[in-house]
Protein backbone atom coordinates (compact mmCIF):
# COMPACT_ATOMS: atom_id res chain seq x y z
CA UNK A 1 0.00 0.00 0.00
CA UNK A 2 1.81 3.45 -1.22
CA UNK A 3 -0.74 5.99 -0.17
CA UNK A 4 -3.70 6.11 1.92
CA UNK A 5 -7.33 7.80 1.95
CA UNK A 6 -5.84 11.40 3.59
CA UNK A 7 -9.15 11.38 5.60
CA UNK A 8 -7.31 9.12 8.32
CA UNK A 9 -3.95 11.35 8.01
CA UNK A 10 -4.50 12.41 11.36
CA UNK A 11 -4.71 8.64 13.15
CA UNK A 12 -2.63 6.45 10.61
CA UNK A 13 0.71 4.68 11.25
CA UNK A 14 3.40 5.68 8.55
CA UNK A 15 2.99 4.12 5.11
CA UNK A 16 6.39 2.38 4.13
CA UNK A 17 7.53 5.37 2.41
CA UNK A 18 7.01 7.88 4.93
CA UNK A 19 8.93 5.48 8.09
CA UNK A 20 11.43 5.04 5.96
CA UNK A 21 12.14 8.51 5.54
CA UNK A 22 11.55 9.34 9.54
CA UNK A 23 14.08 6.27 10.01
CA UNK A 24 17.11 8.34 10.33
CA UNK A 25 15.72 10.79 12.52
CA UNK A 26 13.96 8.36 14.60
CA UNK A 27 16.50 5.84 15.51
CA UNK A 28 18.28 8.82 17.47
CA UNK A 29 15.43 9.08 19.06
CA UNK A 30 16.20 7.09 22.67
CA UNK A 31 13.50 4.75 23.22
CA UNK A 32 13.80 3.22 19.94
CA UNK A 33 17.29 3.14 20.09
CA UNK A 34 17.51 1.77 23.08
CA UNK A 35 14.54 -1.17 21.82
CA UNK A 36 16.61 -1.54 18.87
CA UNK A 37 20.08 -1.97 21.45
CA UNK A 38 18.52 -4.50 23.39
CA UNK A 39 17.51 -6.68 20.55
CA UNK A 40 21.08 -6.35 18.43
CA UNK A 41 23.73 -5.47 21.68
CA UNK A 42 26.38 -5.84 19.56
CA UNK A 43 25.40 -3.30 16.64
CA UNK A 44 27.96 -0.52 16.26
CA UNK A 45 26.87 2.98 15.24
CA UNK A 46 27.81 2.38 11.55
CA UNK A 47 26.31 -0.91 11.69
CA UNK A 48 23.08 0.70 13.03
CA UNK A 49 22.84 3.27 10.37
CA UNK A 50 23.47 0.16 7.59
CA UNK A 51 20.73 -1.87 8.80
CA UNK A 52 18.33 1.22 8.78
CA UNK A 53 19.65 1.52 5.53
CA UNK A 54 18.71 -1.57 4.39
CA UNK A 55 15.57 -1.40 5.62
CA UNK A 56 13.02 -1.69 2.78
CA UNK A 57 9.66 -1.06 4.61
CA UNK A 58 7.85 -0.89 7.54
CA UNK A 59 7.21 -4.88 7.98
CA UNK A 60 11.32 -5.57 7.08
CA UNK A 61 12.06 -2.61 9.72
CA UNK A 62 10.07 -4.35 12.31
CA UNK A 63 11.38 -7.91 11.50
CA UNK A 64 14.96 -6.65 11.38
CA UNK A 65 15.16 -4.16 14.30
CA UNK A 66 12.61 -4.79 16.96
CA UNK A 67 11.38 -8.40 16.30
CA UNK A 68 15.02 -9.08 18.06
CA UNK A 69 14.24 -7.49 20.94
CA UNK A 70 10.97 -8.66 20.91
CA UNK A 71 12.60 -12.00 21.20
CA UNK A 72 15.20 -11.49 23.55
CA UNK A 73 12.19 -10.20 25.88
CA UNK A 74 10.53 -12.93 25.64
CA UNK A 75 13.05 -15.17 26.43
CA UNK A 76 14.04 -13.36 29.61
CA UNK A 77 10.56 -12.37 31.05
CA UNK A 78 8.81 -15.44 30.09
CA UNK A 79 8.97 -19.00 29.53
CA UNK A 80 7.68 -18.99 25.83
CA UNK A 81 4.04 -18.46 24.14
CA UNK A 82 2.18 -20.62 22.78
CA UNK A 83 0.03 -19.62 19.52
CA UNK A 84 -3.08 -21.63 18.89
CA UNK A 85 -5.38 -21.29 15.90
CA UNK A 86 -2.78 -18.95 13.65
CA UNK A 87 -2.53 -21.66 10.97
CA UNK A 88 -5.85 -21.90 10.65
CA UNK A 89 -6.27 -18.78 8.90
CA UNK A 90 -5.51 -17.58 5.69
CA UNK A 91 -2.13 -15.97 5.40
CA UNK A 92 -2.98 -13.90 2.36
CA UNK A 93 -5.90 -12.07 4.25
CA UNK A 94 -6.48 -9.28 6.74
CA UNK A 95 -8.32 -10.06 9.53
CA UNK A 96 -9.78 -8.12 13.01
CA UNK A 97 -8.60 -9.61 15.52
CA UNK A 98 -11.03 -8.87 18.62
CA UNK A 99 -9.34 -9.61 21.56
CA UNK A 100 -9.25 -9.23 25.21
CA UNK A 101 -7.29 -6.83 27.21
CA UNK A 102 -4.47 -7.49 29.81
CA UNK A 103 -1.51 -5.52 28.79
CA UNK A 104 -0.85 -2.22 26.98
CA UNK A 105 1.91 -2.95 24.59
CA UNK A 106 2.66 -6.45 24.84
CA UNK A 107 -1.10 -7.81 23.70
CA UNK A 108 -0.22 -6.15 20.56
CA UNK A 109 3.13 -6.81 20.15
CA UNK A 110 3.03 -11.14 20.71
CA UNK A 111 0.09 -11.47 18.25
CA UNK A 112 2.09 -9.40 15.16
CA UNK A 113 5.21 -11.72 16.62
CA UNK A 114 3.14 -14.48 15.91
CA UNK A 115 1.94 -13.39 12.94
CA UNK A 116 5.57 -12.36 11.22
CA UNK A 117 6.53 -15.99 12.44
CA UNK A 118 3.45 -17.41 10.31
CA UNK A 119 4.14 -15.30 7.70
CA UNK A 120 0.76 -13.13 8.01
CA UNK A 121 -0.37 -9.86 7.30
CA UNK A 122 0.91 -7.81 10.67
CA UNK A 123 -2.20 -6.34 12.42
CA UNK A 124 -2.40 -2.74 12.80
CA UNK A 125 -3.36 -1.74 16.45
CA UNK A 126 -5.03 0.89 18.53
CA UNK A 127 -3.26 3.16 20.39
CA UNK A 128 -4.87 5.88 22.54
CA UNK A 129 -3.25 9.35 22.54
CA UNK A 130 -3.00 9.51 25.98
CA UNK A 131 0.16 6.90 25.71
CA UNK A 132 1.51 9.51 23.32
CA UNK A 133 2.30 12.70 24.33
CA UNK A 134 4.76 13.94 22.91
CA UNK A 135 6.20 13.98 19.00
CA UNK A 136 8.91 11.54 19.37
CA UNK A 137 6.32 8.22 20.80
CA UNK A 138 3.92 9.12 18.43
CA UNK A 139 6.44 8.70 15.62
CA UNK A 140 7.52 5.51 17.24
CA UNK A 141 4.33 4.67 17.62
CA UNK A 142 3.14 5.36 13.68
CA UNK A 143 6.80 3.41 12.14
CA UNK A 144 5.33 0.44 14.69
CA UNK A 145 1.66 0.37 13.13
CA UNK A 146 -0.27 2.04 15.74
CA UNK A 147 -3.31 3.75 14.88
CA UNK A 148 -4.42 6.79 16.96
CA UNK A 149 -7.65 6.78 19.05
CA UNK A 150 -8.41 9.88 20.59
CA UNK A 151 -9.35 9.82 24.47
CA UNK A 152 -9.65 13.66 25.00
CA UNK A 153 -12.89 14.26 23.33
CA UNK A 154 -16.47 16.18 24.38
CA UNK A 155 -19.65 13.46 23.87
CA UNK A 156 -20.20 14.86 20.95
CA UNK A 157 -16.65 14.87 19.13
CA UNK A 158 -16.55 11.45 20.34
CA UNK A 159 -19.53 10.16 18.18
CA UNK A 160 -17.75 11.68 15.03
CA UNK A 161 -14.57 10.25 16.17
CA UNK A 162 -15.89 7.04 16.32
CA UNK A 163 -17.44 6.98 12.45
CA UNK A 164 -14.39 8.02 11.23
CA UNK A 165 -12.82 5.07 13.25
CA UNK A 166 -15.42 2.63 12.20
CA UNK A 167 -14.59 3.93 8.47
CA UNK A 168 -11.03 3.60 8.99
CA UNK A 169 -10.90 -0.33 10.40
CA UNK A 170 -13.28 -1.37 7.54
CA UNK A 171 -10.47 0.40 5.42
CA UNK A 172 -7.77 -0.74 6.17
CA UNK A 173 -8.96 -4.15 6.23
CA UNK A 174 -10.91 -3.85 2.83
CA UNK A 175 -8.15 -1.64 1.06
CA UNK A 176 -4.75 -1.62 3.04
CA UNK A 177 -4.75 -5.70 3.33
CA UNK A 178 -3.48 -5.54 6.68
CA UNK A 179 -5.14 -6.85 9.77
CA UNK A 180 -6.45 -4.77 13.02
CA UNK A 181 -5.87 -5.19 16.79
CA UNK A 182 -9.12 -4.02 19.08
CA UNK A 183 -9.22 -4.67 22.12
CA UNK A 184 -13.14 -5.94 22.52
CA UNK A 185 -13.75 -3.03 25.86
CA UNK A 186 -12.48 0.57 26.29
CA UNK A 187 -8.99 -0.16 28.35
CA UNK A 188 -8.03 -3.52 30.31
CA UNK A 189 -10.10 -5.42 32.10
CA UNK A 190 -8.18 -4.76 35.22
CA UNK A 191 -10.16 -7.05 37.18
CA UNK A 192 -9.66 -10.28 35.16
CA UNK A 193 -12.93 -10.23 33.67
CA UNK A 194 -13.32 -10.42 30.26
CA UNK A 195 -16.52 -8.74 29.08
CA UNK A 196 -17.20 -7.61 25.41
CA UNK A 197 -18.98 -3.97 25.53
CA UNK A 198 -21.67 -2.67 23.09
CA UNK A 199 -20.06 0.26 22.65
CA UNK A 200 -17.39 -1.30 20.77
CA UNK A 201 -19.36 -3.41 18.42
CA UNK A 202 -21.59 -0.56 17.80
CA UNK A 203 -18.65 1.99 16.92
CA UNK A 204 -17.63 -0.81 14.44
CA UNK A 205 -21.01 -0.85 12.59
CA UNK A 206 -20.68 3.04 12.00
CA UNK A 207 -19.26 2.43 8.72
CA UNK A 208 -22.43 0.29 7.35
CA UNK A 209 -23.93 3.74 7.33
CA UNK A 210 -27.17 2.18 7.77
CA UNK A 211 -26.86 -1.41 5.71
CA UNK A 212 -27.28 -4.77 6.72
CA UNK A 213 -25.90 -5.10 10.33
CA UNK A 214 -24.75 -8.31 10.30
CA UNK A 215 -23.66 -8.12 6.82
CA UNK A 216 -20.81 -5.58 7.37
CA UNK A 217 -19.61 -7.32 10.64
CA UNK A 218 -19.28 -10.35 8.60
CA UNK A 219 -17.16 -8.40 5.85
CA UNK A 220 -14.64 -7.53 8.83
CA UNK A 221 -13.72 -11.19 8.86
CA UNK A 222 -13.84 -11.12 12.80
CA UNK A 223 -11.68 -13.70 14.93
CA UNK A 224 -12.13 -13.84 18.78
CA UNK A 225 -9.09 -13.40 20.64
CA UNK A 226 -8.00 -14.46 23.82
CA UNK A 227 -4.08 -13.73 25.46
CA UNK A 228 -3.22 -14.92 29.21
CA UNK A 229 -0.29 -14.65 31.28
CA UNK A 230 0.70 -17.09 33.67
CA UNK A 231 1.47 -13.84 36.02
CA UNK A 232 0.40 -10.69 35.31
CA UNK A 233 3.42 -8.33 35.31
CA UNK A 234 1.47 -5.14 36.72
CA UNK A 235 -0.87 -6.86 38.85
CA UNK A 236 -0.24 -4.80 42.11
CA UNK A 237 -0.60 -1.98 40.10
CA UNK A 238 -4.08 -2.99 39.09
CA UNK A 239 -4.38 -4.23 42.74
CA UNK A 240 -3.88 -0.57 43.71
CA UNK A 241 -6.27 0.87 41.01
CA UNK A 242 -9.20 -1.73 42.09
CA UNK A 243 -8.84 -1.08 45.73
CA UNK A 244 -9.13 2.98 45.17
CA UNK A 245 -12.14 2.52 43.30
CA UNK A 246 -13.52 -0.38 45.64
CA UNK A 247 -13.48 2.65 48.45
CA UNK A 248 -15.51 4.96 46.43
CA UNK A 249 -13.19 7.11 45.75
CA UNK A 250 -12.51 8.75 42.38
CA UNK A 251 -9.25 7.01 41.05
CA UNK A 252 -6.53 9.70 39.56
CA UNK A 253 -3.99 8.58 37.43
CA UNK A 254 -0.36 10.16 38.82
CA UNK A 255 1.62 11.85 36.18
CA UNK A 256 3.63 9.41 34.28
CA UNK A 257 1.70 6.07 35.56
CA UNK A 258 0.88 5.30 32.29
CA UNK A 259 4.32 4.76 31.26
CA UNK A 260 5.13 3.10 34.63
CA UNK A 261 2.76 0.37 33.31
CA UNK A 262 3.59 0.07 29.60
CA UNK A 263 7.38 -0.47 31.43
CA UNK A 264 7.02 -2.93 34.29
CA UNK A 265 4.32 -4.86 31.49
CA UNK A 266 6.89 -4.99 29.00
CA UNK A 267 9.80 -5.66 31.49
CA UNK A 268 7.97 -8.04 34.08
CA UNK A 269 7.38 -11.43 35.13
CA UNK A 270 5.09 -12.82 32.66
CA UNK A 271 6.11 -17.17 32.55
CA UNK A 272 4.17 -18.62 30.38
CA UNK A 273 1.88 -16.89 27.26
CA UNK A 274 -0.63 -18.00 25.54
CA UNK A 275 -2.33 -16.13 22.37
CA UNK A 276 -5.56 -18.39 20.92
CA UNK A 277 -7.47 -17.58 17.91
CA UNK A 278 -11.00 -18.83 17.20
CA UNK A 279 -12.17 -19.28 13.55
CA UNK A 280 -14.02 -16.16 12.02
CA UNK A 281 -17.34 -15.78 13.36
CA UNK A 282 -19.20 -14.70 10.21
CA UNK A 283 -20.76 -18.32 10.59
CA UNK A 284 -22.04 -17.90 13.72
CA UNK A 285 -23.62 -14.27 12.96
CA UNK A 286 -25.64 -15.63 10.41
CA UNK A 287 -28.06 -16.07 12.67
CA UNK A 288 -28.39 -12.64 14.00
CA UNK A 289 -30.28 -11.32 10.46
CA UNK A 290 -33.25 -13.25 12.49
CA UNK A 291 -33.24 -10.81 15.73
CA UNK A 292 -35.64 -7.98 16.20
CA UNK A 293 -33.59 -4.63 15.72
CA UNK A 294 -29.86 -3.94 15.58
CA UNK A 295 -29.36 -3.10 19.46
CA UNK A 296 -30.59 -6.39 19.76
CA UNK A 297 -27.76 -7.86 17.16
CA UNK A 298 -25.33 -5.93 19.07
CA UNK A 299 -25.93 -8.12 22.33
CA UNK A 300 -25.97 -11.08 20.46
CA UNK A 301 -22.33 -10.37 19.43
CA UNK A 302 -21.48 -9.34 22.88
CA UNK A 303 -22.52 -12.42 24.42
CA UNK A 304 -20.34 -14.77 21.16
CA UNK A 305 -17.48 -12.94 21.38
CA UNK A 306 -17.70 -13.78 25.78
CA UNK A 307 -18.34 -17.17 25.22
CA UNK A 308 -15.83 -17.36 22.79
CA UNK A 309 -12.83 -15.48 24.80
CA UNK A 310 -14.02 -17.40 27.71
CA UNK A 311 -13.39 -20.94 26.30
CA UNK A 312 -10.46 -19.83 24.19
CA UNK A 313 -8.28 -18.36 27.69
CA UNK A 314 -5.75 -20.56 28.26
CA UNK A 315 -6.26 -21.49 32.56
CA UNK A 316 -2.42 -21.63 33.79
CA UNK A 317 -1.63 -23.29 37.66
CA UNK A 318 -2.15 -19.55 38.43
CA UNK A 319 -5.85 -19.13 37.30
CA UNK A 320 -7.04 -22.20 39.42
CA UNK A 321 -4.88 -21.78 42.52
CA UNK A 322 -6.51 -18.50 42.82
CA UNK A 323 -9.97 -19.85 42.46
CA UNK A 324 -9.49 -22.39 44.92
CA UNK A 325 -8.06 -20.09 47.56
CA UNK A 326 -11.24 -17.47 46.91
CA UNK A 327 -13.70 -20.28 47.36
CA UNK A 328 -11.51 -22.12 50.11
CA UNK A 329 -11.64 -25.32 48.19
CA UNK A 330 -9.08 -28.07 46.68
CA UNK A 331 -11.11 -29.00 44.06
CA UNK A 332 -8.91 -27.71 40.90
CA UNK A 333 -5.70 -29.30 42.81
CA UNK A 334 -5.38 -31.48 40.06
CA UNK A 335 -4.73 -28.11 38.13
CA UNK A 336 -1.44 -26.60 40.25
CA UNK A 337 1.22 -28.19 41.95
CA UNK A 338 2.39 -27.93 46.14
CA UNK A 339 5.62 -25.77 44.09
CA UNK A 340 3.04 -23.35 41.78
CA UNK A 341 0.97 -23.37 45.69
CA UNK A 342 4.40 -21.49 47.10
CA UNK A 343 5.01 -19.71 44.36
CA UNK A 344 1.49 -18.17 44.21
CA UNK A 345 1.49 -17.65 48.29
CA UNK A 346 4.86 -15.75 47.33
CA UNK A 347 3.31 -13.45 44.54
CA UNK A 348 0.10 -12.35 47.03
CA UNK A 349 3.12 -11.75 49.62
CA UNK A 350 5.03 -9.37 47.63
CA UNK A 351 1.30 -7.83 46.06
CA UNK A 352 0.41 -7.13 49.14
CA UNK A 353 3.22 -5.97 50.47
CA UNK A 354 2.71 -3.18 47.55
CA UNK A 355 -0.11 -2.65 48.45
CA UNK A 356 0.76 -0.94 51.96
CA UNK A 357 -0.37 -4.49 53.29
CA UNK A 358 -4.40 -3.52 52.27
CA UNK A 359 -6.16 -6.12 54.21
CA UNK A 360 -8.36 -6.12 50.61
CA UNK A 361 -5.45 -6.63 48.29
CA UNK A 362 -5.24 -10.33 48.17
CA UNK A 363 -9.16 -10.65 48.04
CA UNK A 364 -8.80 -8.17 44.97
CA UNK A 365 -5.50 -10.00 43.48
CA UNK A 366 -7.29 -13.53 43.77
CA UNK A 367 -10.05 -12.01 41.50
CA UNK A 368 -7.99 -11.21 39.13
CA UNK A 369 -6.43 -14.78 38.45
CA UNK A 370 -9.21 -16.57 39.29
CA UNK A 371 -12.01 -14.79 37.12
CA UNK A 372 -11.32 -16.31 33.92
CA UNK A 373 -11.52 -19.58 35.67
CA UNK A 374 -15.00 -18.48 36.80
CA UNK A 375 -16.33 -17.46 33.18
CA UNK A 376 -14.83 -20.30 32.17
CA UNK A 377 -16.67 -22.81 34.10
CA UNK A 378 -19.94 -20.54 33.55
CA UNK A 379 -19.97 -20.95 29.80
CA UNK A 380 -19.76 -24.43 29.66
CA UNK A 381 -22.20 -24.80 32.58
CA UNK A 382 -24.60 -22.48 30.33
CA UNK A 383 -23.72 -25.10 27.14
CA UNK A 384 -24.30 -27.98 29.35
CA UNK A 385 -28.19 -26.92 29.67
Amino acid sequence: MTAYDKTFDDIRPFTDQEAIAALPKAIRIPYLEQVIRYGLPDLTPEQLKRLIASCTSVRDFIEKAIYPAVQRLLDQTSEGVTFRGLGALDKDKGYLFLSNHRDIVMDSVILNYGLHIQGMPLAQSAIGNNLVPDENLLTISRINKNFVVRRDLSPRETLVFSQKLSRYIGYVLSQVGDSVWLAHREGRAKDGDDRTQAGVIKMLTLASRGGDLVDYLQSLRIVPMAISYQWDATDALKVRELLAKRSGAKYVKAPGEDLHSIITGITGRKGGICVAMGDVLNEELEPLHALNNDMQRIHAVCHLMDRHIHRLFHLFPTHYLAADLLEGTSRRNDRYSAADREAFEQRIHAVVAACGQNPEAREVLLHIYANPVFNREKTEENENE
